[in-house]
């Protein structure tokens, strides 16, 4: 763990999570240039897409092989495709479920080579669902059963929608697993896009994702004075949802180089790291490989 972003005296009497929500291809980025820079994670939690990603992780997937598995669930399998008459949600979901079982298989919660968790939204209960046993494949689709889009999931009685409605990067959840050291990755918000979504299904998402962005902000202030937090600034300028896998291939050669200089330029060492977050938007184009949070890292410096 030498020259590790992750190594310290704390690295070695306790445990590192890694979370994130919906992050998509932009998780799988970010992973592979931590483990690149010689880091490790103990814990591995996420929801809505983020939870089918470390999931995949905790399975004991490469990037590579997580990202592809992602994509089979989310594109492939074209289940957000598959429109029906709308009682609980647009998307017909046993297409969804049939990818779901389809790539994890039996496999359970208990079972997998590293602990995880994912966070769904308890409807019944009016509270944050913690899954951490029990097949993976029903914690990833109850995780992700956007509000209007997918039916909630039926589990043990109680009706589960997105996690991201009760606690889509769930800081707390972590702190409760015994991490001493956390690593957010939030999904980030479209800030640059050239006019607001009209399709349903990306209305609902990208309303989903500012009301994310808001309550991780939140959390961050809240919790880092508690755990040491480590918080990846999101891309920006991003035109498109970081979930948007049809643009997959550029967010995460973006995420990549963007996390390595990140971590390379010491920034993840910074204090107060609510710094890196805001709700904004971009009223001009500005170049590509600008991030908003470079402005931040030098003033803080």
């Amino acid at each position: 763990m030498a020259g590790s972003p992750l190594s310290g005296p704390s690295r070695l009497d306790g445990q590192i999570a890694l979370i994130t929500g919906a992050a998509g291809g932009i998780g799988r980025a970010v992973v592979a240039a931590f483990c690149e820079a010689g880091a490790d994670f103990d814990i591995l939690g996420g929801t809505s897409v983020g939870a089918a990603m470390m999931a995949a992780f905790a399975c004991g997937a490469d990037a590579e092989r997580a990202d592809q598995g992602t994509r089979n669930i989310f594109v492939t399998s074209r289940a957000f495709r598959r429109l029906t008459l709308p009682r609980y949600g647009l998307i017909d979901h046993k297409v969804f479920d049939r990818a779901l079982r389809a790539e994890y298989g039996d496999t359970t919660i208990e079972d997998l080579w590293r602990p995880f968790f994912a966070v769904s939204s308890n409807l019944t209960e009016h509270k944050p669902q913690i899954h951490r046993s029990g097949p993976v494949w029903q914690a990833v689709r109850a995780s992700g059963a956007i509000p209007g889009v997918l039916p909630p999931m039926e589990w043990n009685g109680r009706f589960l929608i997105d996690g991201g409605v009760a606690n889509n990067t769930p800081i707390s959840h972590a702190a409760a697993l015994g991490a001493d050291r956390i690593v957010v990755l939030p999904a980030g918000v479209a800030c640059a896009l050239a006019a607001p979504p009209r399709a349903a299904v990306a209305t609902a998402v990208h309303a989903l994702t500012l009301l994310i962005e808001q309550r991780l902000m939140l959390d961050v202030a809240m919790y880092h004075d508690q755990v040491e937090l480590i918080v990846l600034p999101p891309l920006c300028p991003l035109s498109v949802s970081s979930s948007d896998f049809r643009s997959g291939a550029l967010l995460i050669d973006r995420a990549r180089t963007a996390t390595a200089r990140w971590l390379a330029a010491g920034n993840h060492r910074l204090p107060h790291p609510e710094r890196f977050l805001s709700l904004h938007r971009h009223s001009d184009l500005v170049p590509a490989d600008h991030t908003c949070t470079e402005s931040a890292a030098r003033s803080a410096a």
